[in-house]
Protein backbone atom coordinates (compact mmCIF):
# COMPACT_ATOMS: atom_id res chain seq x y z
CA UNK A 1 0.00 0.00 0.00
CA UNK A 2 2.79 2.22 -0.16
CA UNK A 3 2.64 5.38 -2.94
CA UNK A 4 4.54 8.48 -2.77
CA UNK A 5 2.12 10.38 -1.45
CA UNK A 6 0.28 8.83 1.57
CA UNK A 7 -3.83 8.99 1.26
CA UNK A 8 -3.77 9.38 4.77
CA UNK A 9 -2.11 10.10 8.39
CA UNK A 10 -1.60 8.55 11.39
CA UNK A 11 -2.49 9.84 14.27
CA UNK A 12 -2.31 7.40 17.61
CA UNK A 13 -2.92 8.07 20.90
CA UNK A 14 -2.76 4.92 23.43
CA UNK A 15 -1.60 4.52 27.43
CA UNK A 16 -0.26 1.15 27.59
CA UNK A 17 3.10 1.73 26.46
CA UNK A 18 3.41 -2.04 24.66
CA UNK A 19 0.28 -1.40 22.88
CA UNK A 20 1.90 1.86 21.85
CA UNK A 21 4.99 0.20 20.63
CA UNK A 22 2.75 -2.14 18.41
CA UNK A 23 0.62 0.37 16.68
CA UNK A 24 3.50 2.03 15.27
CA UNK A 25 5.68 -0.72 14.44
CA UNK A 26 2.96 -2.03 12.77
CA UNK A 27 1.70 1.03 10.96
CA UNK A 28 5.59 1.72 10.14
CA UNK A 29 5.75 -1.54 8.47
CA UNK A 30 2.52 -1.99 7.05
CA UNK A 31 1.95 1.45 5.42
CA UNK A 32 5.72 2.98 4.47
CA UNK A 33 6.70 6.33 5.12
CA UNK A 34 2.98 7.64 5.62
CA UNK A 35 2.97 10.37 8.12
CA UNK A 36 2.34 9.63 11.85
CA UNK A 37 2.05 11.22 14.85
CA UNK A 38 1.77 10.62 18.69
CA UNK A 39 -0.46 12.04 20.62
CA UNK A 40 0.67 11.95 24.45
CA UNK A 41 -2.71 12.88 26.26
CA UNK A 42 -5.96 12.88 24.27
CA UNK A 43 -7.20 16.50 25.38
CA UNK A 44 -4.28 16.91 22.73
CA UNK A 45 -6.09 15.04 20.27
CA UNK A 46 -8.31 18.18 18.45
CA UNK A 47 -5.09 20.48 18.00
CA UNK A 48 -3.50 17.65 16.72
CA UNK A 49 -6.48 16.80 14.21
CA UNK A 50 -6.46 20.97 13.23
CA UNK A 51 -2.85 21.10 12.25
CA UNK A 52 -2.90 17.86 9.64
CA UNK A 53 -4.78 19.01 6.33
CA UNK A 54 -6.28 15.63 4.04
CA UNK A 55 -6.83 12.79 5.41
CA UNK A 56 -6.89 11.26 9.20
CA UNK A 57 -7.00 8.11 10.52
CA UNK A 58 -7.05 7.93 14.60
CA UNK A 59 -5.75 5.12 16.36
CA UNK A 60 -6.46 4.06 19.66
CA UNK A 61 -7.15 2.20 22.71
CA UNK A 62 -9.06 5.28 24.27
CA UNK A 63 -12.41 4.76 25.72
CA UNK A 64 -15.45 5.12 22.72
CA UNK A 65 -17.19 7.91 24.64
CA UNK A 66 -14.64 10.04 25.15
CA UNK A 67 -13.60 9.97 21.27
CA UNK A 68 -16.88 10.57 20.15
CA UNK A 69 -17.31 13.31 22.62
CA UNK A 70 -13.87 14.76 20.64
CA UNK A 71 -15.36 14.26 17.55
CA UNK A 72 -18.80 16.55 18.93
CA UNK A 73 -16.70 19.19 20.51
CA UNK A 74 -14.17 19.49 17.53
CA UNK A 75 -16.17 18.68 14.30
CA UNK A 76 -14.41 21.01 12.04
CA UNK A 77 -11.37 19.44 12.67
CA UNK A 78 -12.67 15.74 12.62
CA UNK A 79 -13.70 16.06 9.26
CA UNK A 80 -11.40 13.82 6.94
CA UNK A 81 -11.19 11.86 10.02
CA UNK A 82 -11.82 8.02 10.71
CA UNK A 83 -10.93 6.22 13.70
CA UNK A 84 -9.68 2.40 14.72
CA UNK A 85 -10.64 1.39 17.98
CA UNK A 86 -9.08 -1.27 20.06
CA UNK A 87 -11.43 -2.56 22.34
CA UNK A 88 -12.16 -5.42 25.10
CA UNK A 89 -15.98 -5.01 24.49
CA UNK A 90 -16.86 -5.30 21.21
CA UNK A 91 -20.80 -3.86 21.09
CA UNK A 92 -23.11 -2.11 18.87
CA UNK A 93 -21.18 1.50 17.98
CA UNK A 94 -23.66 2.79 16.11
CA UNK A 95 -23.52 5.76 13.98
CA UNK A 96 -20.53 8.65 15.23
CA UNK A 97 -19.70 11.35 13.52
CA UNK A 98 -16.42 9.85 12.73
CA UNK A 99 -16.53 6.49 11.21
CA UNK A 100 -15.33 3.57 13.59
CA UNK A 101 -13.44 0.46 12.51
CA UNK A 102 -13.55 -1.76 15.87
CA UNK A 103 -10.11 -4.60 16.32
CA UNK A 104 -10.66 -6.48 19.41
CA UNK A 105 -8.52 -6.65 22.33
CA UNK A 106 -5.48 -8.28 22.19
CA UNK A 107 -5.40 -7.62 18.92
CA UNK A 108 -3.67 -9.48 16.15
CA UNK A 109 -1.31 -7.42 13.66
CA UNK A 110 -3.33 -8.25 10.76
CA UNK A 111 -6.32 -7.37 12.44
CA UNK A 112 -5.29 -3.82 12.62
CA UNK A 113 -3.65 -3.29 9.74
CA UNK A 114 -7.26 -4.78 8.17
CA UNK A 115 -8.87 -2.11 10.61
CA UNK A 116 -6.52 0.48 9.30
CA UNK A 117 -7.35 -0.69 5.60
CA UNK A 118 -11.13 -0.67 6.12
CA UNK A 119 -10.60 3.25 7.74
CA UNK A 120 -9.11 4.61 4.67
CA UNK A 121 -11.34 2.98 2.42
CA UNK A 122 -14.50 4.70 3.95
CA UNK A 123 -12.52 8.01 4.35
CA UNK A 124 -12.13 7.70 0.34
CA UNK A 125 -15.42 6.54 -0.41
CA UNK A 126 -16.93 9.75 1.52
CA UNK A 127 -17.46 12.71 -0.33
CA UNK A 128 -15.26 16.11 0.31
Amino acid sequence: MTENKAPATFVVYEEDPLVHMDIVDLLARGFCNWPLIVVDVLENLPEKLAAISGHKIIVTSANLKDIVSIAVKNAEHTKNTAAVLISEGMGAVGCHPVPLTLVPLPFKSEHLLDAVTRALESLLERPS
